[in-house]
């Protein structure tokens, strides 16, 4: 076992996880020595990955070995209807000059709010819709892009003499910016705070985008009553059916008594600070210990 995981070590192989039941294989016994293992796995490198994002890999039915086939799907969610993908702020709009201009434009203009909350969540709105509008007609930074600007760069650098030094400059210039950009928005995507600073890494952090996006991927869920759903639309049933389940009321009875008998665990003094007004430097303070590539929503 350690000669296999020094493999998978050196080969920079990680498992692909799997759909279906958690056991693989089975000695078919039917008296107390029955067993089940997970024996069986799919592995693949970081790049092979990145070239098949929808990829799954799914635990088949046996029917006349003791292991259970594995199946590979290279598109697994290519059928499914793409949810809408939240807005997100771009850390790396930030280095376009134009970009807190448009923004601060945007959150001067007067709101029709009743009261101060109603006017702050409508500045938010009209900064959303302003930065979706800006980032739709200015930014265009793509991997053939920098592709195509550096192949430009490597021609001008193969010339002879210094002739072409100033266009050179300015290309390796814009070049450098278009790979920090790109770099800059895998960082964040990647979620790594444990790395901050330093050389670019662009194809650790996509890398690491994949595989979270991978992991965060529901391709089949099981609700209350047992039955699977792998459809998209199955899938948002039963998460609506389980919710609505878990938070309607049952309406019980006798809840004075209930909850006089559980311990207090909050003191008078601990409830004072709770419901003490906010002040200015604690608000700094929580902004402060904000992690810096995090865009947290309104809770």
């Amino acid at each position: 076992m350690e000669d296999f995981q020094k493999v998978l070590e050196e080969c920079r192989l990680s498992d692909m996880g799997f759909q279906g039941s958690k056991f693989t294989w089975t000695n078919d016994r039917t008296d107390n020595a029955f067993t089940q293992k997970w024996l069986d796995r799919a592995v693949a490198n970081a790049k092979w990955l990145s070239n098949f994002a929808c990829s799954e890999v799914k635990v088949m039915a046996r029917h006349n070995s003791d292991h259970n086939p594995l199946l590979l799907c290279f598109d697994a969610g290519g059928v499914r209807r793409r949810a809408s993908r939240p807005f997100r702020f771009e850390v790396n709009w930030e280095s376009y000059p134009d970009f807190k201009k448009e923004v601060g434009k945007s959150w001067r203009m007067k709101q029709r709010g009743e009261n101060p909350q109603q006017n702050v969540h409508g500045k938010l709105q009209s900064c959303k819709r302003s930065i979706l509008r800006w980032v739709k007609k200015t930014v265009h930074v793509t991997e053939d892009l920098i592709r195509s600007k550096t192949k430009e760069l490597e021609e001008l650098q193969g010339a002879e003499g210094n002739i072409n030094l100033v266009a050179e400059q300015a290309l390796m210039e814009e070049v450098n910016g278009l790979l920090e950009q790109e770099d800059t928005k895998w960082r964040q995507r990647a979620k790594k705070n444990w790395l901050i600073h330093g050389d670019r890494n662009t194809k650790f952090f996509h890398a690491c985008a994949t595989q979270r996006r991978t992991s965060n991927t529901i391709s089949q869920i099981v609700d209350g009553n047992g039955q699977a759903w792998d459809t998209t639309e199955g899938i948002e049933k039963a998460f609506v059916a389980h919710y609505k389940s878990l938070f309607t009321s049952a309406r019980p009875t006798a809840i004075a008594e209930c909850t006089n008998a559980v311990e207090r665990k909050v003191t008078c003094e601990m409830g004072s600070k709770l419901l003490a007004p906010f002040i200015m430097e604690e608000i700094v303070a929580v902004l402060k210990q904000m992690a810096p590539l995090k865009a947290p929503a309104a809770d």
